[in-house]
């Protein structure tokens, strides 16, 4: 798989976490092992999981908050990222296979 197709199905599957919060312990245990192509993905990831663990709301401004609050909003790819998080869920049409590893 391409490194940019690689890319965009990170994303897609970051903006399914976000969208299916309820979901996340069903979709992250049929995940592969996690290794992200995008450093900043892998940062997304930590905090969906961190926000997950505590029983706090998932969506893209407590996902942001928490980036900013620890100094990795750039890092992860700015707020415009995140939002793209989403378009790239939507624009998905495999939704029932997104990370294969």
């Amino acid at each position: 798989m391409s490194g940019d197709r690689r890319v965009r199905k990170e994303m897609a599957f970051l903006g399914s976490l976000i969208f299916h919060s309820e979901d996340i312990s069903r979709i992250t245990e049929k995940a592969a092992p996690l290794r992200f192509r995008n450093p900043g993905n892998e940062k997304i990831f930590d905090v969906i999981m961190t926000l997950h663990r505590a029983y706090l709301p998932i969506d893209l401004v407590e996902v942001r908050d928490v980036l900013v609050s620890r100094g990795q909003l750039e890092q992860a790819g700015g707020a415009d990222y995140l939002i793209s998080l989403i378009e790239a869920y939507y624009k998905t049409s495999d939704f029932s296979n997104l990370w294969t590893g």
